[in-house]
């Protein structure tokens, strides 16, 4: 019979091959909730800020400087406003030869090009997500905003989650009241 001293030593031997799996499944655990919230709080940040955005009867360049502002203050920790994310804010307005893009404001962003537009630039014609098109004479305010999300460390090296990732999520909305056709001074 297995004495009670032999009975703990099994039991530490086991708890030690045991505790570092469980720790890592723990740890990954919290980088996949950690990605999941920056995922939802980057689609929360381009909904509001388009919805906040579309409720202006004219923009001036202050006004498009404080929905950046709040923009950063919905995504809390996540960052959308400084190097490791950026919002940008358009106006698309329906003309015969296509969807032309009226004007663009961004934040700061990343490193060269991390962050450009991926609807694209004005005052080109432009092609929305899922081929949208712009009835002509309307126009329609698109915020996208991007977060650079480094997965944690042991992520990376034993799960091969890869280098770090950009959350990308944009919104479409028409304006409520007004063209919104330029930004004024």
């Amino acid at each position: 019979m297995i004495g009670a001293r032999a009975r703990r030593a099994a039991a530490a031997v086991e708890f030690a091959l045991v505790a570092p799996i469980l720790a890592l499944l723990m740890l990954g655990t919290w980088d996949l909730t950690a990605y999941i919230r920056a995922y939802f709080r980057v689609e929360r940040v381009a909904a509001e800020v388009t919805n906040l955005t579309g409720q202006f009867e004219r923009l001036t360049q202050a006004d498009i400087n404080q929905i950046f502002s709040a923009a950063q203050q919905i995504a809390g920790s996540i960052e959308v406003t400084q190097l490791s994310g950026r919002t940008i804010i358009s106006a698309v307005q329906g003309t015969a030869q296509g969807n032309r893009m009226l004007w663009q404001r961004a934040t700061i962003g990343g490193p060269g090009g991390m962050f450009d537009s991926r609807i694209g630039q004005p005052p080109n014609i432009v092609t929305l997500p899922a081929n949208l098109v712009v009835p002509v004479g309307q126009t329609v305010i698109i915020t996208e905003v991007f977060n650079r999300r480094v997965p944690w460390v042991l992520s990376v090296n034993l799960l091969g989650a890869g280098a770090p990732e950009t959350i990308y999520a944009f919104h479409i909305m028409r304006p409520r009241s007004a063209q919104l056709a330029e930004v004024l001074p």
